[in-house]
């Protein structure tokens, strides 16, 4: 056995990191919270938590200095197994592993060049290839293309370009596509045809090609634009089933995974990779499925029984984040886009990752930040007169 502790960064994915939080502390495994010297988190100091959380911070701007914070944690606490949450914390603990293991640091992720395989969308889109994985197809040029009537989606190269994380754009309009340039450099990116249809996510934690865990995750509702996941329930997919093994167990991966994947006219077609904990894990950890748990038990080897999730293995329980209702709601005013919905089939039981007995506070923040979300994306661009902030507000009433 092997007696390294969970390292949490918070900041990250704090949505992942609390489900993490939860599902040790329920098993009576100890971890370390580690805040960030930069950037914004939720106030564990609130939480049952608060006792968790180290002395030392550790810097995200910087590649080195994120390292060597990670390294003096180790020293100073002894070993550590790193939960990566976000795609930057992911692609640098990669590219560090052998390193880091000389410290007595574990990061349950495969090698970085496995990782970028499935990791970077455009890696990704070619590799699954060689699984017969439907995937959208790629467009040359975007010129050429009727935006108006058939959308294409912007994806980045790579998530992470020089310490910065990119995201996707769903581009339905010349509009649209005119904010794009604006906004972005589109020799970071490449583009697709945009799939209409079912979004799920396979989610799972694999130990050396070999599946642990799964869960399949049926979206209901997202934000605008294929923002947050709203509410989601667990499903099961044979097709996503089969290809995600395939695809993961070839691969030899190692860690937690989350695969989207759009059922259009019944078939998958693999949309992106996130190589890390996710946002919507509690719904894992609620329906038995403890990610968090097994990705301790995969490096200590120890026998450690879960005590996470529904005490009825037939029952099922769904996820509703409020918060994102919110702000999906002022999306749809700001930019008149419509929210992504699929149809719900299931009669089950919903609970919110944020509204529970251990995070009250954070969950009430987070509602009172949603609140401020329009007027923070209408003054986020220096372009923007008073008159025409005006005029958006107005155009939208």
């Amino acid at each position: 056995m092997v007696n390294k502790t969970p390292l949490l960064l918070a900041g990250t994915s704090d949505r992942a990191n609390i489900a993490c939080a939860r599902s040790l502390s329920q098993s009576e495994v100890d971890f370390s919270i580690s805040l960030p010297k930069n950037g914004k988190t939720i106030p564990w100091g609130s939480t049952p938590y608060r006792g968790n959380i180290i002395d030392i911070k550790y810097g995200s701007k910087n590649k080195d200095e994120f390292i060597e914070d990670i390294i003096k944690i180790s020293k100073n606490y002894g070993g550590q197994i790193i939960y990566p949450a976000d795609d930057l914390a992911a692609s640098r603990l990669s590219t560090m592993k052998n390193e880091l293991r000389q410290h007595r640091i574990e990061v349950p992720l495969p090698h970085n060049d496995i990782y970028k395989k499935l990791a970077d969308k455009r890696a990704l889109s070619s590799y699954s290839e060689k699984f017969n994985i439907k995937k959208p197809s790629v467009i040359n040029n975007i010129i050429e293309k009727d935006i108006d009537r058939q959308p294409i989606v912007a994806k980045p190269k790579s998530d992470v370009v020089n310490g910065d994380t990119l995201e996707p754009y769903i581009i339905g309009s010349t509009n649209d596509l005119n904010l794009f340039f604006e906004n972005e450099d589109p020799d970071d990116y490449f583009f697709q045809e945009y799939i209409d249809g079912c979004n799920v996510y396979y989610c799972g934690h694999y130990n050396s090609g070999v599946e642990i865990t799964s869960l399949v995750q049926y979206n209901i509702l997202q934000q605008p634009n294929g923002g947050s996941v709203i509410k989601a329930l667990p499903n099961c997919n044979r097709q996503v089933i089969k290809k995600s093994k395939q695809l993961l167990s070839k691969s030899n991966w190692n860690g937690p995974i989350m695969i989207e994947y759009i059922i259009n006219n019944g078939k998958p077609y693999i949309i992106e990779a996130n190589a890390r904990l996710w946002g919507p894990l509690q719904l894992c950890v609620d329906n038995n499925v403890d990610i968090p748990l097994e990705m301790y038990k995969s490096v200590t080897k120890q026998n450690v029984e879960s005590k996470s999730g529904r005490l009825n293995a037939n029952d099922k329980i769904g996820y509703y984040r409020y918060e994102a209702l919110l702000q999906g709601y002022w999306q749809k005013f700001l930019h008149n886009k419509p929210f992504n919905s699929n149809p719900n089939r299931l009669n089950v039981k919903y609970k919110d990752p944020w509204f529970r007995s251990d995070t009250y506070i954070p969950a009430l923040l987070g509602v009172i930040n949603s609140g401020l979300y329009p007027m923070s994306k209408l003054l986020e661009s220096p372009r923007r007169t008073g008159e025409e902030l005006y005029n958006i507000i107005k155009n939208r009433l």
